[in-house]
């Protein structure tokens, strides 16, 4: 996955975790692991899901903001985000990857 912008390299397709994830911009992938990211200082916020320890995410070669990257959780069944980072598909390029599902998930898909 690149920037869709600038075309900077993100992530990989294998390192997708989950596609159930939703941003300001719509559907957005959650990530173990990507690269060429800068993040903003860390903030406490309520999600959904409940409160969260974040940083936003931006691109390192244009600086567009397209993500969230999990610092903390607070509650314990929402701990398997912390380290990994959500990427919002609008802001994405996919590269050499054929990403298919039946449809969204509702659990983290496991490595």
């Amino acid at each position: 996955f690149n920037c869709s912008k600038c075309g900077v390299f993100l992530a990989a397709g294998e390192k997708i975790k989950s596609n159930a994830f939703q941003g300001p911009s719509g559907s957005a992938l959650l990530f173990s692991e990507v690269e060429n990211i800068v993040k903003q200082e860390a903030r406490i916020v309520e999600m959904i899901t409940g409160r969260h320890m974040i940083r936003f995410v931006a691109c390192s070669g244009c600086y567009t903001k397209y993500g969230t990257a999990y610092e903390l959780a607070f509650a314990d069944d929402q701990r398997y985000k912390e380290g990994w980072t959500v990427l919002e598909n609008a802001y994405l390029k996919r590269e050499d990857f054929n990403f298919s599902s039946e449809g969204p998930t509702t659990e983290p898909v496991s490595s």
